[in-house]
């Protein structure tokens, strides 16, 4: 279902280290660079350092009473200035534990709408619980490019097209685009939707 499926990759990968975008996200330019992950478990897609306050958190990730009564060792708090949209992350092949996942899965299911989001909620409690106990090796880098959060004009000027149609990558500006909420629609005008049209045309 939503938000778990994508979980599989974790231990059905073919590769041993993967990177995993939402279908609403296309890649702009060769993030290879970005993604070495020598001494790595899983790299968030998004930098951060500023903490998140309580509303924040309890409107995309999770009920805050709820994760404390579960997971009393965790300080969330402290975590929650790495939180991110993992719509794209990178992660290895067993960087997170099966058994460990299918407690807090059968946890989420029982008590719905407290953790947010399909895994969104989940998913970061994984992450940083583990990096903070020092199971997973966790390091963010920026490859992520969440549209809403930015001005479609400041996105037409960033992630532009040559006068034949094709993608002008700036070296060291390599992204993953990616497009929740507002769908990238040709018909949406509140989407910059140029991106995809482009590879849906390309390779659909």
């Amino acid at each position: 279902g939503w938000g778990t499926t994508k979980l599989l990759a974790f231990w059905k990968s073919k590769a041993e280290e993967f990177l995993y975008l939402d279908s609403d996200a296309v890649l702009w330019g060769d993030l290879s660079h970005k993604l070495n992950m020598s001494d790595l478990d899983y790299l968030p897609s998004i930098r951060k350092s500023e903490p998140l306050d309580r509303q924040t958190v309890e409107n995309w990730f999770f009920d805050i009473r709820f994760v404390e009564a579960h997971f009393p060792d965790w300080d969330w708090q402290t975590a929650s200035s790495r939180f991110f949209c993992p719509g794209v992350f990178a992660a290895r092949k067993g960087a997170f534990q099966l058994d460990e996942y299918l407690s807090i899965l059968r946890l989420n299911e029982s008590n719905p709408g407290k953790f947010k989001f399909g895994d969104m909620g989940f998913h970061n409690l994984m992450v940083f619980r583990g990096a903070d106990r020092g199971t997973l090796r966790v390091e963010a880098r920026d490859f992520q490019v969440i549209f809403p959060e930015h001005e479609p004009s400041d996105l037409r000027k960033r992630f532009r097209f040559d006068s034949h149609g094709v993608p002008i990558v700036v070296e060291g500006d390599e992204q993953v685009l990616h497009m929740p909420d507002q769908k990238p629609l040709i018909d949406n005008p509140n989407c910059y939707s140029q991106p995809m049209t482009y590879f849906r045309l390309k390779y659909l």
